[in-house]
């Protein structure tokens, strides 16, 4: 997605993270989570002017968690 974006001139850069993993003690504000090589992900992301970078997930059985805001 990000190849055929940019062949066509529009910002967009290639993502890297991971996903929220697994809480395995959870305790308010301080949990601890386990995150595993499963839990790796990319995503694109696309500039729009007056907006910033917003991700996209093109992924069908993956989605993007509420968290993510994007960057300016």
């Amino acid at each position: 997605m990000v190849v055929m974006l940019r062949s066509l001139d529009i910002q967009a850069r290639w993502a890297k993270g991971y996903a929220p993993g697994q809480a395995i003690n959870p305790s308010g504000a301080l949990s601890t989570y386990e995150i595993r090589n499963s839990d790796a992900h990319t995503w694109p992301e696309v500039y729009f002017s007056g907006i910033g970078w917003v991700p996209f997930e093109p992924t069908p059985s993956f989605s993007l968690s509420s968290s993510v805001t994007p960057s300016t």
